[in-house]
């Protein structure tokens, strides 16, 4: 019942009472007339006992002989009293959950410091270290690694308690970007696959059916997304444990699966071959929908039993059949024909993400699973104590996945491993352009031993009119080469993998090379890094590279290049090859030390660097230069006398002809996407955060240089 309403019952009664123990009532509410059932005037007359005997009465004194009576019904006060009583339970539980919060809280402050001081102790460490052997290039080198090590690490650290800091407050944004999933892809690779390789796993990143490769979305906590689960694998997996990675995509009518799917026009693919490494078919039905839960039970090699029970972060039964059986609200609304033109156009312009992450980890039990998604939350044993982080990462991962409209689950078995899968609805981006054309009925000659890679590759090549003819070892790929030579019948290219029965893929490159000539395109299809294996690889007469994972686009675009060309392809720059003492760039920052790092950074590059120590003066100096002078500018933002937005924008509004093409880029410690945001309609075209990473600043430069 409503306060108002139990106010409203309740009358008041006015009650003189004498020496002698006699009452009398001096003044009576409508109320109180209306629940004693007498009047005004009787109330006077009569007893104030007898007036109010059936009622239940509170007294307030008012003086020494005068008292207020206060009327209620029983029912009333019994309501009353209840009502207090939700009241008083409801706030002992806010009180209960505060405390918790706060004993979270200063559980992850108490962590935070251990974690925080662990990294700072070593970068303070090793600087003193490199200090007292500074002659010692090697010892000052070991220092420096180390060091950079421990400040990405504490990097992390900020990154992660800021972003939570955000999604608690309600201000993270997402960005809506055109991004290329294959990019994406090969990042997350570049990021992951050293951590993989420094603890001896093996890391299987395989592709499934992809439909869309341009998307639209935000591809910098997408990518947070997928590089903390893979992260966490690696992290909390042994050395020499197995982590397998697959990602593919599903149209919204749910009608083609993103694994092992083989309809019209495709092969089976990696995810979906139980061959190599691949994924057995009991693996994909299970992730489709299609097999009992005494067959999942039965099945060898599983690390998770039958009977998993809902937990927090993991999906219900009815969740899970809507995600096996179908793919979102909408898709289920047209089907019933109760959704609308426009809902039915979006829905259309969408594709889903399924990925999932599995290894063979040291797992989690049941009971952290109910809290794995709760920030602050960490597991508490000797193991995982020797093991780095917040307890934020996965908080952040539910949360992206929430503001994405998706979902995650996670199934796991201590001491078995551990199964995340997400699926995300992801917008397709416009196409504006065609493919180039290829030259119809085409073959491509690939030497490789693995099934998968091959069967992957053979889909690909279909679908633009080739045809892939397949050898296992070097000396059968020399002979195929020597016979089409001979009958003048020679493929268009080489894909070289990256297992051969009997040599590496580049000494075979080195046979080809001289068998075939310089005009003959070679490219190599690997997952090494190719910063690491660029120098060998060209000198062996590879003339490109395609990543793995292996999507369509990067085999279909470099091979088009190549065969467009002749076979005759620009080598790839390589890091040395950077000089850029012909470009000026104008650095507007106000602080010294940073003037310095960033001053000696890019004049690795040779390029002619000028200061600004605010925005103003970095006004004056573009408007005094002529015009062209400066080919970037790279703009601080917190500058005292003028910020760098406001500078940014009187710069634009010059009159001058550079004005408004003149490639700005700002470089501060803004790292939001609402700070991206803002530099953007400031008028800048890129955004650098700090701690400025010199790889970044290098692929700024190649992208407006070259």
């Amino acid at each position: 019942m409503e306060k108002g309403s139990l106010k409203e019952k309740k009358g008041y009664l006015v009650v003189e009472r004498h020496a002698d123990g006699q009452a009398w009532i001096l003044h009576a509410d409508s109320a109180a007339c209306e629940l004693s059932g007498y009047t005004a005037e009787a109330l006077r007359s009569a007893s104030p006992e007898q007036a109010v005997k059936d009622l239940e009465v509170s007294t307030v004194a008012l003086g020494d002989d005068r008292e207020l009576w206060i009327l209620d019904t029983a029912d009333n006060r019994r309501q009353h009293i209840a009502e207090l009583e939700r009241m008083n339970a409801a706030l002992e539980e806010a009180l209960r959950s505060a405390e918790a919060a706060n004993q979270a809280k200063s559980s992850f402050l108490s962590n935070m410091s251990h974690d925080i001081r662990t990294p700072m102790n070593a970068i303070i460490g090793m600087t003193s270290i490199g200090l007292s052997h500074i002659d010692e290039k090697a010892r000052v080198q070991d220092c420096l690694t180390k060091i950079k090590t421990a400040s990405t690490h504490l990097m992390s650290l900020v990154n992660d308690v800021l972003d939570m800091s955000r999604i608690d407050s309600g201000r993270l944004t997402l960005s809506e970007t055109l991004f290329s999933l294959s990019d994406l892809i090969h990042d997350i690779a570049v990021i992951i696959r050293p951590q993989a390789e420094q603890k001896k796993q093996t890391l299987r990143m395989e592709i499934g059916r992809i439909y869309e490769e341009s998307l639209i979305g935000d591809p910098l906590r997408l990518r947070q997304i997928l590089v903390n689960i893979i992260g966490n694998a690696v992290k909390y997996t042994p050395e020499d444990g197995l982590i397998q990675v697959r990602l593919g995509q599903r149209l919204p009518d749910g009608a083609a699966e993103s694994c092992g799917q083989e309809g019209e026009g495709s092969v089976p693919d990696a995810c979906g071959q139980e061959r190599d490494g691949g994924v057995p078919d009991a693996d994909r039905q299970e992730r489709d929908g299609s097999v009992s839960d005494a067959d999942r039970q039965e099945r060898d090699g599983s690390v998770f039993d039958a009977g998993r029970q809902e937990r927090d972060g993991s999906v219900s039964d009815a969740d899970r059949q809507e995600r096996d059986g179908s793919v979102s609200d909408a898709g289920r609304q047209e089907r019933d024909g109760s959704v609308s033109d426009a809902d039915r156009q979006e829905e259309a312009d969408r594709v889903y993400l399924d990925f999932t992450c599995e290894d063979n980890g040291i797992g989690m039990s049941r009971e952290f699973l109910e809290k794995i998604f709760i920030p602050f939350e960490r597991v508490n044993n000797t193991t995982i104590s020797k093991i780095e982080g917040t307890g934020l990462g996965m908080a952040i991962v539910k949360n992206l996945v929430d503001r994405m409209g998706g979902e995650i689950t996670v199934e796991s078995r201590e001491g078995q491993g551990s199964r995340f899968q997400v699926v995300l609805p992801v917008t397709v981006a416009p196409r504006n352009r065609g493919e180039a054309a290829l030259p119809a009925g085409g073959t491509v000659l690939m030497a490789e031993c693995r099934d998968d890679r091959v069967a992957q590759t053979t889909e690909y090549l279909a679908e633009s009119g080739f045809q892939l003819i397949r050898t296992r070892s070097g000396l059968e790929t020399v002979t195929k080469l020597t016979e089409a030579q001979y009958e003048g019948c020679m493929p268009c290219a080489l894909l070289l993998g990256q297992e051969l029965e009997d040599m590496s893929a580049l000494e075979l490159a080195s046979h080809v090379r001289q068998l075939a000539g310089n005009s003959f395109p070679i490219l190599l299809v690997s997952e090494e890094d190719w910063a690491q294996i660029e120098y060998r690889a060209v000198r062996a007469g590879v003339n490109a590279f395609v990543p793995c994972p292996l999507f369509r686009s990067r085999l279909m675009e470099t091979l088009l290049a190549l065969v467009g060309n002749g076979g005759q392809q620009e080598e790839a720059r390589s890091s040395g090859d950077t000089d850029y003492s012909s470009r000026r760039i104008l650095l507007a920052e106000d602080i010294a030390l940073n003037q310095e790092i960033a001053m000696e950074i890019l004049s690795m590059t040779g390029v002619q660097v000028e200061v600004a120590d605010n925005g103003r003066e970095a006004v004056e100096k573009f408007e005094a230069s002529p015009e062209g002078y400066f080919d970037i500018i790279f703009m601080d933002i917190q500058m005292p006398v003028m910020d760098g937005y406001e500078a940014t924008k009187l710069i634009r509004r010059l009159h001058r002809k550079d004005a408004e093409n003149v490639w700005i880029v700002a470089m501060t410690a803004n790292a939001f996407v609402e700070d991206i945001r803002l530099s953007r309609e400031a008028g800048m075209n890129e955004h650098c955060s700090k701690p400025v990473d010199p790889e970044r600043l290098q692929d700024i430069l190649r992208g407006r240089f070259g």
